[in-house]
């Protein structure tokens, strides 16, 4: 059975994600919203990632936690010394 079909028919009510890093709000805006419409059972999502562009930042750490993830979520934000 495909991973989308099984979660269809197990119907989760929370998603948890580990994209690597990150650091736009809108670079998995899309991903989250295709989720939440083909499951929608789903209540609670959240990102486990690494906020990180070795370039430069292109939208603030706190906005970034704002939009990934939905529902009652708590943030764990870990910093490296001399970061």
């Amino acid at each position: 059975m495909r991973f989308g079909e099984l979660a269809k028919k197990r119907k989760p009510v929370v998603v948890l994600q580990h994209p690597h890093t990150t650091d736009s709000i809108r670079t998995w805006a899309s991903t989250w919203n295709e989720l939440v419409r083909e499951l929608s059972s789903v209540q609670t999502y959240a990102s486990a990632g690494r906020y990180y562009n070795p370039r430069a930042e292109r939208s603030k750490l706190y906005d970034v936690l704002e939009n990934t993830k939905r529902g009652d979520t708590i943030d764990f934000i870990v910093r490296m010394p001399n970061h």
